[in-house]
């Protein structure tokens, strides 16, 4: 019996391609000439849902407000962050909760200049066919 594909093999392509395009970022800060420094990561999956790292690094030490919301609207996140060069890790349970987009909004205080992050979640279902000789 000759096997083109094996089901594992098939199984674990598909996995890899769901996973690698499960998230997609974009940015939708507006084009400026002093933008806010800071850079939103997607870090893959730990024990099953996703970790995002917002990077910042900026010259000197500034306060930032950091908001993350649902496609509701709902705060899922809040806080004040002051510093120069550091970065934050996000991890979110999309079993307990079923997000199909987060926006990450940061805010740099005093300048209030806004950067905004939209992540959504896509599914993509990847069918194989494996053709098996049997004799």
């Amino acid at each position: 019996m000759k096997t083109l594909f094996s089901k594992g093999y098939i199984a674990a392509i598909a996995l890899v391609a769901i996973l690698s395009q499960s998230f997609t970022v974009v940015n939708t800060t507006n084009k400026e000439k002093d933008p806010i420094p800071v850079e939103l990561k997607y870090r893959g999956m730990l024990k099953d849902q996703p970790c995002f790292e917002l990077l910042f690094n900026n010259a000197e030490e500034s306060k930032f407000n950091i908001t993350i919301k649902d496609e509701n609207n709902t705060i899922l996140y809040k806080d004040n962050i002051k510093g120069r060069s550091f970065s934050k890790w996000f991890s979110f349970n999309i079993e307990e909760r079923n997000y199909n987009s987060l926006r990450f909004e940061i805010m740099a205080k005093p300048t209030n200049k806004i950067a905004v992050f939209v992540v959504d979640r896509i599914i993509k279902t990847v069918e194989y066919s494996a053709i098996n000789r049997v004799e």
